[in-house]
């Protein structure tokens, strides 16, 4: 069901020459990030696997895990209206929280019985790959308050 779900983001199609997906006419440019367009593809299809999770599951581990999925790229978008690095850095700490949160309630679905061995190892590879990438985001904004931090370090270089 999720087999090379890197290469299948429904909202973008057409790719640069650098491989990356872009989406058609971003209006903002958090769309154009990986990170984003990777969590919203797995917002949109974890909350279609959430329905197919018990009723008297609706108002606990469904409720909770629909929204801390959610979480993820909408804080990755909120950081990116924020001004300065520092306001942005939070929000992609938010989202990492969120990814951390979305990881726990997965391995408990499994544990429950809820998601397969297979469906829960590609929510695990999806989520190990945003990681990722929010991990780089953090990494280039801490870059960015350091030196605005320290600008005889930008004259260095």
């Amino acid at each position: 069901m999720l087999r090379n779900w890197q290469k299948r983001c429904t909202f973008a199609h057409a790719k640069t020459k650098s491989g990356n997906v872009m989406i058609d006419s971003p209006l903002f440019a958090f769309e154009k990030l990986r990170v984003y367009q990777l969590s919203r593809m797995m917002a949109g299809q974890l909350v279609q696997l959430i329905k197919s999770f018990p009723k008297d599951e609706t108002f606990a581990l469904s409720s909770q895990l629909r929204r801390a999925v959610i979480s993820i790229p909408s804080n990755i978008a909120e950081g990116s209206g924020r001004v300065t690095p520092k306001e942005q850095l939070r929000f992609v700490s938010i989202a990492y929280g969120s990814l951390m949160e979305v990881y726990c309630q997965l391995q408990l679905s499994h544990d429950f019985g809820y998601i397969s061995e297979d469906i829960f190892n590609d929510y695990k590879n999806m989520v190990d790959e945003i990681g990722k990438l929010l991990s780089g985001l953090r990494k280039s904004l801490l870059i960015k308050i350091e030196s605005e931090a320290n600008p005889s370090l930008n004259s260095k270089q």
